[in-house]
């Protein structure tokens, strides 16, 4: 017993037969076992950067899809036959809630599937997604003075829509014998009742229709803006989103860091300049003296997508995901075509205009492409890319990925749209120039002041709680 290891005790490096067959030597002499897992190790670190840097290309990818969707809004305002801002905003709201439905109906019926209040809350609207990935951190609920980062993935753009549940060939509970489930998808959909009792309940219609309200009043201004300015300067006015979220988070009673009200100030002088370039950015005559109205909706746009995204941190932690989008996309939906409704006013002539304007859309090819590509590549596509970059990229490094979506705007509409209406004079790229960097400032400021409050704290945490910890 004065081994170490006595008889059970496996034999080290130095003491193992390196000239066995099964080990051998190089011709350089190093056992031919350890050069084999070197080699494996530099193999493994290799597919590991390939993975990181493909998963960075991803977000990027994000980025670019989410900037082209104020072009593809304003190509379908300059059609021929151009849509009113609230047939617009119908529209968009009927895809959303098509695109959500037909992934809730995978989610029930896929393996695994079920959205449970794990996964994080889907939007097809990329400005809303856009605004809940730069705004994650301020938007985080219970976040304190003291509190660590609230870093993680976006509550609107990310993650899959799958919760745990059921799986296909699983094994019934409460069996005599171990068998496979007769009815997989049916004991799926019975997982799901806990979901409509919700809703019989009161629980999932209150928030979906809180939700609705929030954002059918941003989704329509943004329509109503995007109607009479370019695409360009609305891209970066939305930025205005992550700047007034910190401002509904301390009205809430939660602490904001330093950084996020300098961002705040920073944001408006930048929303002023942007505005104030009156030079360019002008859709047409007619609509140029209408554009400091559109400045002001695409800014109060901002604020509703900021209450969104601070009411939808608030739901997910205590509603099925997947229903809560389902049930918002639904009542937005419902609001937009009671908007349309409105703007009728029961008109012969106006239901014969909207009808017209309907058949020139689903008549034109390249319009039917364009809301396809409004639905499949900002809204589907970039959830999936983001859902995937986020698994290997830290939230501060994707939110300043996100925080460039409006340069890829910018280009963008300058080469599908006029470029003489796109471009923006210099006063509005200063403007755009502190509205990126009060971007920056509001996500990646406030993680670094959370990293270095959280040294503090531990540096004057007694001895006795560091035993503990």
């Amino acid at each position: 017993m004065g081994d170490r290891g006595g008889y059970f005790a496996a034999p080290s490096a130095d003491s193992a037969d390196v000239d066995s067959p099964a080990v051998g030597r190089t011709a350089d002499g190093q056992p031919t076992m350890l050069r084999a897992a070197a080699a494996a190790a530099a193999v493994g670190m290799r597919l590991r950067r390939q993975e990181v840097l493909l998963r960075y290309a991803a977000l990027f990818g994000v980025a670019v899809l989410w900037g082209t969707y104020t072009p593809a809004i304003r190509f379908l305002f300059t059609s021929p036959s151009p849509p009113t801002a609230a047939l617009m905003n119908a529209l968009q709201a009927c895809l959303s809630a098509a695109v959500l439905s037909a992934a809730g109906l995978v989610a029930v019926l896929a393996p695994g599937g079920g959205g449970g209040a794990a996964s994080p809350p889907l939007s097809t609207n990329p400005l809303s997604a856009e605004a809940a990935a730069l705004a994650s951190f301020a938007s985080s609920p219970g976040r304190r003075r003291g509190a660590g980062s609230a870093g993680g993935s976006s509550s609107a753009g990310g993650g899959g829509v799958g919760g745990s549940g059921a799986g296909v060939g699983g094994i019934c509970e409460g069996s005599s014998r171990a068998r496979p489930c007769d009815a997989g998808v049916l004991s799926r959909l019975r997982s799901m009742l806990p979901d409509v009792h919700q809703w019989l309940s009161g629980s999932l219609a209150a928030a979906g229709f809180e939700l609705g309200v929030w954002q059918v009043m941003a989704f329509g201004l943004e329509m109503a803006g995007l109607e009479v300015i370019s695409a360009s300067k609305a891209a970066f006015l939305n930025q205005a989103t992550v700047l007034i979220t910190p401002l509904l988070v301390h009205m809430s009673g939660d602490f904001v860091h330093r950084s996020e009200w300098a961002a705040c100030v920073l944001g408006l002088l930048g929303a002023t300049l942007v505005a104030v370039d009156s030079a360019h950015g002008a859709v047409g005559a007619r609509e140029g003296s209408a554009a400091p109205a559109g400045y002001i909706c695409i800014v109060v746009s901002a604020v509703f997508y900021a209450m969104s995204t601070v009411r939808m941190g608030y739901y997910s932690s205590q509603l099925p995901a997947l229903a809560l989008s389902i049930n918002a996309a639904v009542f937005v939906s419902l609001f937009s075509l009671l908007w349309v409704m409105y703007d009728l006013n029961g008109s012969a002539e106006g239901w014969a205009k909207t009808l017209r304007v309907l058949r020139s859309l689903f008549t034109s090819s390249t319009c039917v492409a364009v809301l396809a590509w409004i639905g499949v590549g900002p809204g589907a596509l970039a959830q999936f890319l983001q859902a995937a970059g986020q698994r290997a990229v830290p939230a501060a490094q994707a939110q300043l990925i996100y925080a460039t979506t409006p340069l890829y705007a910018t280009g963008i509409a300058m080469m599908t749209l006029d470029a003489k209406t796109e471009a923006m004079g210099l006063v509005a790229w200063a403007g755009a120039g502190l509205l990126l960097g009060a971007a920056l400032l509001a996500s990646v400021g406030s993680s670094s002041e959370d990293s270095s409050n959280a040294q503090h704290d531990a540096k004057e945490m007694p001895e006795t709680e560091l035993a503990h910890a």
